[in-house]
């Protein structure tokens, strides 16, 4: 129920109450009031002001703000280094002192401008609290021997001036609305809402940051919906999405993504989660597939919304159209991980061909460096490392491995595509019918290096067994990229734990396992016991590798 709904609800059981009861009601909830929160309610109450000087000197206010603004009056500040923080990187504190008590001064007006609000007199909390929250600072440094400047929210967060920034910027906001009207208010509150959006306010949280029910909320959303439907921004999509729930249901809502989608994509994506979580599959579904025909295909987001049509077509039991939007999403947000989904949607190696061809062109347009758009124009781009893993992934894995064999590095893996072909071929040489430990450690770690994160282990087998049915290396094949894998295992293992690079031993450890565990399903009886065992005395000096082997298998267990 949000914040218009609740409202109404209030007045109909209102009118509905006796006088008795009502008295009853706001006696109770007034008594559950909080001690620091009290005299403002009986502020409320008797409309009588409360027995504290709230005169504004607006001459000397203007004063202190020119002071702060010039430099005139300033902070000091002090960097000291510890030394002993980290072998690698030092630790700076900075110390601020405060002849000039600015932040004493600023907490002063900023109270003054709060109890303000309180009584009701916007105008005046308007006139101290906007141009306090557009202060920088300036603090002198010794070392430098220079003026540095510091925003308020800097200050904040190094606890030299003690205001909460999101009760501050709320208060701001619902003056803002008490203040203006139409556009203008429109305009103030929307122009603070984009620019400190990590905040994340909602609107409920404005119109009930002060002490008045604030009036005309109907008329504030649809003006604020034709202001954000011409701001190329996400957040301006997603505060869109917000004033458009409080305006009307799902139903409006998705009336506004058709209507608005083109500029602002992200609305599709949002209606099919709004409609998701009120179980509404079929709408879901639908939405889905609307925004699927009418964006272009070259946008990852539409392969977000393609994800939520699969979603929802599963739900339904509606194969056809989950197959379609499973392919849809490969297509708008080609990825390796996407590829094995595909696998599982279709067997047809001609399909899959033709999918993979598609990532190999991508790759190349991606190559040219077209500026990448962000957030919801972000258009659909692959790596070199996704574009050979989905090579290898598609049988073309003779290619991938003559590229691959002649490079000798044995560190540098985690962001080298070396580091997700090798574990690929340990995965392709694994003749079990379900993974072990180290199979969907490393079936979860290869998807996370190709920024894919997937944490459920039943869904991992079913994506593993899916590309198992299609894809298989000959005999040959396999004798072949077995010993090169052998190779690479043993010179990885000898480069992180010779070398002594003790935060990468579990790296070692799960390659070791996970050919110990291909060994075992190629019908080496023992394989996985007798290589850890072989690393293990190798390696009888680095207790803590030996410790990181041992989950994969305890020796005497």
């Amino acid at each position: 129920m949000n914040y218009l709904e609740y409202a109404k609800r209030i007045e109909q059981e209102m009118k509905a109450m006796k006088e008795s009861r009502k008295d009853d009601l706001l006696r109770h909830l007034l008594l559950q009031v909080a001690e620091e929160r009290r005299e403002e309610y009986l502020h409320l109450l008797t409309g009588n002001a409360l027995e504290k000087d709230l005169r504004i000197d607006h001459e000397e206010f203007a004063t202190w703000c020119q002071k702060i603004e010039d430099g005139s009056m300033h902070f000091d500040v002090e960097t000291y280094i510890d030394y002993q923080f980290s072998p690698y990187d030092d630790e700076y504190e900075e110390v601020f002192s405060d002849a000039y008590g600015i932040a004493k001064a600023f907490e002063k007006y900023y109270a003054l401008a709060l109890d303000l609000n309180q009584r009701m007199q916007y105008k005046d909390a308007l006139s101290l609290l906007e141009p306090l929250l557009l202060l920088d600072f300036y603090a002198y440094s010794e070392e430098d021997e220079e003026f540095v400047m510091f925003s308020l929210e800097e200050l904040i967060d190094k606890e030299v001036i003690r205001v909460k920034r999101k009760e501050a910027f709320l208060k701001l906001l619902y003056l803002y609305y008490q203040t203006y009207e139409g556009e203008t208010r429109v305009q103030k509150i929307y122009g603070v809402l984009l620019r400190n959006h990590y905040l994340k306010f909602t609107l409920e949280e404005i119109f009930t940051a002060g002490p008045e029910e604030v009036k005309g909320i109907d008329t504030f959303l649809s003006v604020s919906m034709i202001y954000l439907e011409d701001i190329e921004a996400d957040e301006a999509a997603i505060l869109m999405a917000d004033a458009a729930l409080l305006l009307g249901d799902s139903d409006y809502f998705s009336a506004v993504a058709k209507k608005s989608g083109e500029k602002h994509p992200l609305l599709h994506l949002k209606v099919c989660e709004v409609l998701q979580e009120e179980k509404r599959n079929d709408e879901a579904l639908q939405s889905a597939l609307w925004a699927l025909e009418n964006l272009p295909r070259s946008l990852e987001i539409r392969g977000n919304i393609a994800q939520k049509a699969a979603n929802a077509a599963k739900n339904l039991g509606q194969i056809e159209l989950y197959q379609y939007a499973i392919k849809e999403t490969y297509y708008s947000n080609t990825t390796a991980f996407h590829f094995l989904e595909l696998c599982g949607v279709t067997e047809d190696r001609e399909m899959l061909k033709e999918a993979a061809l598609y990532a190999e062109n991508l790759w190349i347009e991606s190559e040219k460096e077209v500026p990448k758009e962000a957030g919801q124009w972000r258009r659909n781009q692959i790596s070199l490392k996704e574009k050979d893993a989905i090579l290898f992934l598609s049988g073309d894995w003779e290619s991938i491995y003559q590229q691959y064999k002649g490079i000798s590095r044995s560190l540098g893996w985690t962001r080298d595509p070396k580091g997700v072909i090798v574990p690929l071929f340990l995965l392709g040489l694994y003749d079990g019918q379900r993974l072990q430990k180290a199979g969907l450690n490393m079936f979860q770690d290869t998807c996370c290096k190709l920024g894919m994160y997937s944490i459920n282990e039943d869904w991992n087998q079913i994506l593993f067994e899916n590309w198992k049915k299609i894809y298989r290396f000959s005999e040959e094949e396999s004798s072949r990229y077995l010993s090169w894998v052998q190779t690479e295992v043993e010179q990885r293992v000898e480069g992180i734990v010779g070398g002594s690079f003790r935060h990468s031993y579990h790296k070692a450890a799960l390659l070791v396992a996970m050919l110990g565990e291909v060994m075992e399903s190629r019908g080496e009886e023992n394989g996985k016991r007798r290589l850890i065992e072989f690393y293990k005395k190798k390696y009888y000096r680095r207790r803590a590798f030996k410790e990181e082997l041992d989950p994969y298998y305890e020796v005497g267990v």
